[in-house]
């Protein structure tokens, strides 16, 4: 989950800065790359073949269509929900968490 968390938080950062562009990376061998892209006020997820492997994109998750609003929306609720969830569950590992939210820049390789 980790991974997802900060790759989610790594598109709303890029998102909001100049970039109009982020790939999410599987890094496992088959699985392809996501692909996130921002138009004015519209975005576009697609599958797309992940470099380096033989792992395919899906034809028909090319440039699926969402409302950047939406996404900026349920990613917050996600983010407070899941912190909430973690300060009541495990308090001790919290603000590991919540940097990873703040940073989006946590992916190592």
């Amino acid at each position: 989950m980790s991974y997802w968390v900060e790759s989610l938080a790594a598109v709303v950062k890029t998102f909001n800065s100049k970039e109009n562009e982020y790939i999410v990376h599987s890094w496992e061998q088959g699985i392809p790359s996501f692909k996130f892209e921002k138009k004015g006020k519209k975005g576009y997820l697609s599958i797309v073949d992940e470099s380096g492997s033989r792992a395919k994109g899906m034809e028909e998750w090319k440039r699926k269509e969402f409302i950047i609003e939406d996404f900026y929306t349920a990613f917050y609720r996600f983010k407070e929900e899941l912190l909430n969830q973690i300060d009541c569950q495990a308090p001790h590992v919290l603000e590991k968490w919540k940097k990873r939210f703040e940073t989006g820049t946590f992916l190592k390789f």
